[in-house]
């Protein structure tokens, strides 16, 4: 934040989102300003009643859209790994062209990495989506709590929910019948 007290321009750090608190702080810093008294009650009643500012990028403090990102970034990170298993299959399968048994099984694992890849497209394209529709959702519900007047919730009850959505989509789906489950 740059500031002109007499015909000096001065160069402050901004202290927070809200330009009320910033230029309380400012006066209060200030020697121009003898009566400090009086700007601290002026202080002490802004901030009793609060500054409230718009948040353009509310979905950076909601931790499903968070999750989400994590999760997107990991499935890029997973594409790109299969894309250099798929090159190197690619290789080996050349490399294998004239011997028949060794050529039948690396186009079997070329083929199997094609496969994976396309599956690990899918999955980061599903991410990709899921994240920005989010951020979507978050940006309108932050916006009508905005205008109500009201302080949005990140998180909550959603969270919850989604939380154990999760752990049933990551839980193992395989079930053991008869003497197998009763081991366990």
């Amino acid at each position: 934040m740059i500031i002109l007290i007499g015909q000096k321009l001065i160069t402050l750090p901004t202290i927070s989102k809200c330009s009320t608190w910033n230029i309380l702080v400012i006066i209060y810093n200030s020697e121009k300003y003898g009566v400090k008294s009086i700007v601290f009650l002026v202080f002490l009643g802004c901030f009793a009643t609060g500054c409230r500012s718009f948040d353009p990028n509310p979905e950076l403090q909601d931790p499903i859209y968070k999750d989400l990102t994590t999760i997107m970034s990991d499935k890029k990170r997973i594409v790109e790994d299969r894309e250099r298993h798929l090159e190197l299959s690619m290789e080996e399968m050349r490399k294998a062209r004239h011997k028949p048994a060794e050529y039948s099984e690396k186009r079997n694992t070329y083929l199997k990495a094609i496969d994976d890849l396309a599956r690990a497209r899918q999955e980061q394209k599903f991410f990709e989506i899921r994240a920005e529709s989010r951020m979507i959702w978050i940006r309108k519900e932050y916006y009508k709590a905005f205008k109500a007047g009201e302080d949005y919730v990140f998180g909550g009850k959603n969270y919850e929910y989604y939380l154990q959505n999760k752990e049933l989509q990551d839980a193992p789906r395989m079930w053991l019948r008869g003497s197998a489950a009763a081991s366990q």
